[in-house]
C-alpha cells in the first residue's frame, strides 16, 4: 500500500474561494483528480458541502471536484460543543480551585 503525504498550507486551502487564487483551485482539482477512483481522499471541513460552490467561486470547477469527492463519501457530520471550550473551561476550573 502506498502512501502519499501532502502538505499544504491551511492559508493556502483557506483562500481557495478567492477569485484571484485560481492557481490554487487548479491545484486542488489536480490531487482530487489524482487521486479519483484510486486512492482515499480525506477532507475535513468546517464549511458544509452545500456551501462549497460559493466558496470555490467557480460553478463548473466546484461541480467536478464535488462529484469526484461526494459520490461515494462517507460524510461524517460532527455535532456538540468545541472540545477546545471543554478543555479551555476545565483549565479555568483548576485555576480558581488553587
Amino acid at each position: 500500500m502506498e502512501t502519499v503525504a501532502i502538505r499544504v498550507s491551511w492559508r493556502s486551502w483557506r483562500r481557495l474561494g478567492h477569485s484571484k487564487n485560481q492557481p490554487q483551485r487548479a491545484d486542488l482539482m489536480e490531487v482530487i483528480e489524482d487521486r479519483h477512483g484510486l486512492r482515499s481522499t480525506l477532507v475535513a471541513s468546517q464549511l458544509p458541502v452545500d456551501l462549497w460552490h460559493d466558496y470555490i467561486g467557480e460553478v463548473t470547477l466546484a461541480d467536478a471536484i464535488l462529484d469526484r469527492l461526494i459520490h461515494n463519501a462517507h460524510r461524517l457530520p460532527l455535532q456538540g460543543e468545541s472540545m477546545r471550550r471543554q478543555v479551555d473551561r476545565s483549565l479555568y476550573n483548576l485555576s480558581k480551585s488553587g
